[in-house]
């Protein structure tokens, strides 16, 4: 409110708006004097520096001779690491061995900095300071532009002149030979921060001061298994006499995820010579070897010489099994290591490229003995991602399959489509070329002959396919040596040996076109091709057979053809399957016609391939089947090839030519076998029938009659078919079949007594009943059986 008014009257002057006058007041203050105490110079220069107050302690310490170098300790410490805190705090400091550890315990927030402060130290303990320290008098001769004069050699030259090192010379000598580690460490994380500009702009100084004082082997190890590349390779390169003879444990820590190529460079190789280099990286250690690292100041200062050499002790201590891999490393030693870690990749991680791809660079790099692995590792990364093969296979069960295996594998999604051929040439071909490779062309020839044998078993349009890639009209169009079947005979032979494989009886097509490919006639072929050829044309015959067995709805595998085309028994069943078959299929034309077709093709199977069947049997065979069928018609049909009477002569020359006659049989069959198929179909038809009425007898009939004799065994028949008259009218109910297997022919008698109780009245009907039966040896009664005895 008072500030408003003073507004309003200094731009008004109105008297309404003056403010009003302030008194003025008076403040006393009193102060006590109370005591006087006395201070040493000690205790006020401490006060001071409390205070910081570190002008006025250093005036205070100059004039009364305290000590100053508490005065740039204590700014030392409460100022970060600068180069203007080096200069002004640090320099200033007469306490050698404190500035000396100063520059090994702290570090700046950036780059520069502690570059320079690691340099300030190495400067505190150069060769001059060191002589300084000697003995009385020792390092007057000794000035810093003497010492840039002096060679490493001429160095050594006067270290040896001295007996034995003072107690100063000694800690400079071990303060050195630190600060010169820090000072390869730092570079060395220049470099991976990659170079002094990146360096500038991410450094870390709590990082740095834990990675200078960390054992390098296992820094490497980190760097590793971080899957930092590069950062080892730095490693290897300015550092490698400590780390190289632990190259292989440090690369065996990349996670097997990280690709291979990321740091191939680090991997081992075999030189020109047949030399092991362990890595192809220049040595390019950070500075030269420097003064305080010679064997004469190691031996005064108690530095072990070989303590590098210690610094991988505790890879070999946590995994043993890496002991084989400590220096001296031979060809045999890199070689089991490229196998083993090959090995972890597929195991640990199911990266079977990234394992391949490991193998392939040890190939590159001249390791020998990975041939083997190489083509189990092709294997599986063809199975794995080209096969859409279950994921869960590894190379261990690779190693554990037999080549026909993998093979199958390989194969197993694309056969019997028509893109298996593609598949085939894609995944398997590479994979027989490797087989070549590693055991020679015959072995090739052997996997790929088990292979189409196994899977024509059951799939021979897939074995067609191969065959078709592999002929000649095909492969001059393809670059040579592309073929799946290289050579001819390897083709006729494989033909063979695949269609008479398969188990199939539905694959005809296929085996005709696989016949297709391979050549017609004999000429320029070899001796034993000539063999083969022969067999080619077995396997023709074969064929026509199988073509004619399916027509008959008689199915058999090619293989159970040739298997007894020699055996006139096992052959005579399979003509009489064929027939029995036959007449049971409906034919669309007429009866004579298709019946007289399939003599032909009996005739056709006889003549091409079951030559060791008389052709008698064919006609017999073809005339029981009619006599069998079931059917009047094709009853009456076989009277054609039947010997009648024996008055009537036979037509004793069977037919074996391919030719069908336009009427009736060339052939007849003799008389006695005339007679035996006729009771043979009579008996069928007999022991089929329900009872005496069944139709079954009428075509017994029908065949008993088509011979006009009667001898004994037609006439036995006939007795039978007269005895069923009887037991039927007696009321006895009796399948044929029963009276034709009963032994005891008098039971018979006895039942008919039994079912019907008058026909004792009847006994010249039981007796004819007894005749019919064959009970001949019963003496007849001259009695009248119902008269008393």
């Amino acid at each position: 409110y008072m500030v408003l008014r003073h507004m309003l009257y200094s731009l008004t002057e109105n008297e309404n708006f003056r403010p009003p006058v302030m008194k003025g007041r008076r403040k006393v203050i009193k102060y006590s004097l109370l005591c006087l105490k006395s201070v040493t110079p000690q205790e006020c220069y401490e006060r001071k520096m409390f205070k910081e107050e570190y002008g006025e302690a250093l005036v205070l310490a100059k004039q009364y001779g305290l000590d100053c170098d508490l005065v740039y300790q204590r700014q030392w410490y409460n100022n970060p690491v600068t180069i203007a805190t080096i200069q002004d705090y640090l320099s200033k400091v007469s306490k050698e061995e404190w500035v000396i550890q100063e520059c090994m315990n702290r570090a700046a927030r950036d780059y520069e900095t502690t570059r320079e402060l690691l340099q300030y130290g190495l400067v505190k303990t150069s060769f001059r300071e060191v002589m300084a320290c000697g003995p009385e008098g020792s390092g007057s001769r000794y000035d810093e532009e003497r010492e840039g004069e002096l060679t490493l050699e001429a160095m050594e030259t006067e270290l040896t002149k001295c007996e034995r090192f003072t107690a100063q010379q000694t800690k400079l000598c071990q303060y050195r030979h630190v600060l010169l580690s820090y000072m390869d460490s730092l570079l060395t994380y220049e470099a991976i921060l990659g170079g002094p500009i990146a360096a500038d702009e991410h450094f870390d100084d709590e990082f740095f001061i834990n990675f200078r004082s960390k054992n390098l082997v296992q820094a490497a190890i980190e760097y590793a298994q971080e899957g930092n590349g590069r950062a080892v390779e730095i490693l290897f390169t300015h550092h490698g006499h400590i780390i190289l003879p632990h190259s292989l444990p440090v690369l065996s820590n990349f996670p097997e995820t990280t690709s291979v190529k990321s740091y191939k460079s680090l991997l081992p190789y075999i030189d020109g010579d047949g030399g092991v280099v362990l890595m192809d990286l220049e040595q390019e250690p950070h500075r030269a070897h420097d003064w305080s690292e010679l064997p004469i100041v190691r031996q005064h200062c108690l530095i072990p010489m070989d303590a590098h050499l210690h610094l991988g002790k505790f890879l070999y201590e946590e995994t043993p099994a890496w002991k084989k891999y400590q220096a001296p490393v031979t060809s045999d030693v890199i070689t089991t290591w490229y196998q083993e870690r090959a090995r972890e990749i597929e195991q640990y991680s199911g990266l079977v490229d990234n394992a391949l791809a490991l193998v392939e660079l040890g190939i590159d790099n001249g390791i020998k003995g990975l041939d083997l692995i190489h083509h189990h590792l092709k294997t599986l990364y063809t199975l794995v991602y080209q096969c859409n093969c279950n994921s869960t296979v590894t190379l261990s069960q690779v190693e554990s399959m037999s080549d026909l295996e993998k093979l199958n594998l390989m194969t197993k999604e694309g056969r019997g489509s028509p893109t298996f051929i593609t598949t085939f040439v894609q995944m398997a071909a590479p994979f027989l070329s490797r087989v070549e490779e590693m055991e020679g062309g015959q072995a090739r020839r052997q996997l790929l002959e088990q292979y189409m044998v196994s899977l024509a078993k059951d799939d021979l349009v897939s074995c067609q396919a191969i065959f078709q890639q592999s002929a000649k009209k095909q492969v001059v169009s393809q670059p040579q040596g592309k073929a799946i079947i290289r050579d001819v005979g390897d083709m006729m032979s494989l033909a063979l040996k695949c269609v008479y494989a398969c188990e199939r009886c539905d694959q005809l097509d296929a085996a005709d076109k696989i016949l297709e490919c391979l050549p017609m006639g004999t000429a320029g072929l070899s001796e034993e091709l000539l063999v083969v050829h022969k067999d080619i044309d077995k396997l023709e015959d074969h064929l026509s057979a199988m073509e004619i067995l399916n027509l008959y709805g008689t199915q058999k595998p090619i293989s159970h053809i040739r298997n007894i085309q020699d055996s006139p028994a096992e052959a005579k069943q399979l003509m009489v399957k064929l027939t029995r078959g036959a007449s049971r299929q409906p034919s669309s034309g007429s009866q004579e016609t298709f019946w007289r077709n399939l003599l032909q093709h009996l005739l056709t199977l006889r003549g091409r391939v079951f030559t060791c069947v008389e052709p008698s049997t064919c006609y017999q065979v073809f005339t029981e089947s009619l006599l069998c069928s079931g059917q009047e018609a094709n009853i009456q049909l076989a009277s054609q090839l039947l010997t009648s009477s024996l008055q009537t002569p036979s037509r004793s020359e069977p037919q074996t030519s391919k030719a069908t006659p336009t009427s009736g049989f060339s052939y007849q069959l003799p008389y006695d076998k005339s007679v035996e198929l006729v009771v043979h179909a009579a008996r069928e038809y007999f022991n089929s029938a329900a009872n005496y009425r069944d139709k079954d007898m009428t075509l017994a009939r029908s065949c008993l009659a088509l011979i006009k004799e009667r001898p004994p065994a037609i006439q036995s028949e006939l007795n039978l078919f007269s005895s069923l008259e009887i037991i039927e009218g007696c009321g006895l109910d009796l399948l044929p079949l029963q009276v034709r297997l009963c032994e005891n022919k008098l039971g018979i008698i006895k039942r008919v007594l039994e079912e019907c109780p008058d026909a004792y009245k009847q006994s010249e009907k039981l007796f004819r009943l007894a005749h019919l039966l064959g009970l001949d040896g019963v003496e007849k009664m001259d009695r009248n059986p119902l008269s008393p005895s």
